[in-house]
């Protein structure tokens, strides 16, 4: 019975022949029976391995056609379909290298058009230098901030025409204007309430063909504080683009003095808030009597800038939010971030917050209480899991202890409790952490409460931060614990650690609150528990 057999092949070196290397794997070769063209179900079908070759043996005597399949990117190999006859020989062996050569690239003609593209962002110093990175931290007009619009004033009215081209800054606070004859152009922005366009406007913008025009955009809401307040997902202080803002927080602005208000707003639904107008003279700047009036308001403005305190207040109970930002706070507790605004400046304040809801108990004054709950998901909110719809049930009958030397175990003299049976715990009749001093009038010392969780048999695993409570005289603090079967695995806790856990010497400030202005009992969410 003869053979027929052979290689497909590209001829890298050009000299005819197949050399080592050259072949081409998993193309398919068959004996086209029926002369279609096309492989049949019934016609003897091979794919050639990874050095090209192909083999059919045991060919009776006859005539035979061979095919490929040409692979994309490849002409029509010359010469195929070949007709062999075979004599059936059991010795015979008919060789046939197939070569198959790459298409010719069809001509691209040069493009005639142009590009203008950039970012639009806010360009807190005023040197119309794109600084995105630093301690200004120069954002994009992006994801939480108010809509801004450039467009192209091909009539320059100074108003956008419904049939002028138009580019809405994207998700990451770029635009762009493509296949654009070459000219030159004049760009105008529609800009939040607030802000304006810094440098000229409008802007000329030239383009050349086949060209791109990367035109960075600044604008700036001159003597004013912005950001976001950020759900941080992952616990690492960090503001990322997958995390989304947290709406509903007040903020308050406080002055150098550190007491005074001197504006209040609240975070929208993007968790993005914008204070303006703020009172950022420096003293003195503008007598002419003061010989370094010039050295002070243009060449070191940041060493005379007003000073000013965000202050995050996220209501009451306050414990019920836990700030991962900054670390540590720049404020007398966390919540507090410092900014510094020289005039007509502007500066950016983001803060990362996470949020667990507080127990059942009602706060009464020198306690500390919460709950302790099965975190069926390992995720570290007392929640119902989207995917299998079960919710976190009360955890009854878990020890709970002060771990006042902070080593990680209940000693003989810390103070420890058991959950009742919807995993309620209280400790009652503390002492401030925060002694005030009779003399100063101030804090003396400053001390906290490690609060931890006995794991269970069950529940061994704990996917909550561990607070580290801090209580002047008279306050209260809430807190929610979870033990979970599941070991926490980032992304789903955004406390995880890699590799699995809570890192058990991790500590989340929490500072406690007034329970007596409580007007009305505090809504609290209280799990169902599981049957």
């Amino acid at each position: 019975m003869s053979t027929i057999r052979g290689s497909v092949f590209q001829d890298l070196n050009g000299n005819s022949f197949f050399d080592l290397g050259e072949g081409l794997p998993n193309i398919t070769v068959f004996l086209d029976d029926n002369g279609d063209g096309l492989p049949g179900d019934l016609e003897q079908i091979r794919l050639t391995d990874f050095n090209g070759e192909y083999s059919f043996a045991d060919l009776a005597e006859g005539s035979f056609t061979l095919d490929q399949v040409t692979p994309p990117g490849f002409n029509e190999p010359v010469g195929v379909p070949i007709s062999l006859a075979t004599t059936g020989d059991p010795n015979e062996r008919i060789d046939i290298n197939i070569l198959n050569t790459n298409l010719t690239p069809p001509s691209t003609p040069a493009p005639t058009t142009g590009v203008i593209r950039g970012s639009v962002y806010v360009d807190n110093n005023r040197n119309e230098i794109y600084e995105p990175f630093g301690d200004l931290g120069e954002p994009t007009l992006a994801d939480g901030f108010p809509d801004a619009t450039i467009y192209i004033d091909l009539n320059n009215s100074g108003f956008r025409e419904p049939s002028e081209p138009f580019s809405e800054p994207n998700e990451a606070g770029f635009y762009f204007f493509g296949d654009l004859p070459p000219g030159s152009y004049l760009l105008r922005a529609e800009l939040p309430r607030g802000f304006e366009l810094l440098g000229d406007n409008p802007i000329v913008a030239p383009v050349a063909a086949a060209t791109v025009n990367e035109l960075n955009i600044p604008v700036i809401d001159p003597d004013s504080i912005y950001g976001r307040v950020i759900r941080d997902l992952n616990g690492d202080g960090l503001p990322q683009p997958s995390e989304p803002g947290q709406a509903g927080i007040d903020l308050e602005i406080i002055g150098e003095d550190g007491i005074n208000v001197v504006a209040t707003t609240t975070s929208d639904d993007n968790g993005f808030y914008i204070v303006s107008n703020l009172n950022t003279e420096i003293p003195g700047s503008d007598d002419p009597q003061n010989p370094f009036a010039e050295y002070i308001s243009r060449t070191e403005p940041e060493r005379f800038a007003r000073d000013f305190v965000v202050n995050f207040d996220v209501g009451l109970p306050s414990s019920a939010y836990i700030f991962t930002s900054p670390v540590p706070p720049v404020g007398e507790f966390p919540g507090e971030i410092g900014a510094t605004v020289p005039p007509d400046w502007s500066r950016q304040v983001n803060s990362t917050l996470v949020f667990n809801p507080a127990g059942t108990v009602l706060p009464v004054p020198d306690s500390i209480a919460g709950v302790v709950f099965n975190d069926l998901n390992a995720n570290s909110l007392l929640d119902t899991d989207p995917v299998t719809g079960l919710p976190d049930g009360p955890l009854a009958g878990a020890t709970v202890y002060i771990d006042l030397d902070d080593d990680g175990e209940l000693g003989g003299d810390e103070p420890s409790t058991t959950t009742d049976f919807n995993g309620n715990f209280i400790f009652t009749n503390l002492s401030a952490t925060l002694p005030i001093d009779p003399l100063t009038g101030f804090a003396a010392t400053e001390d906290t409460y490690v609060v931890r969780v006995e794991p269970t048999d069950i529940q061994e695993n704990l996917t909550t931060p561990i607070p580290a409570i801090t209580l002047a005289d008279g306050e209260a603090a809430q807190v929610t614990l979870g033990l979970s079967s599941v070991v926490p695995f980032p992304p789903g806790n955004q406390f995880a650690q890699e590799g699995g856990g809570i890192n058990p010497d991790s500590l989340i400030p929490v500072r406690g609150f007034d329970p007596l202005v409580l007007a009305a009992p505090t809504p609290v969410f209280t799990p169902t528990p599981i049957v």
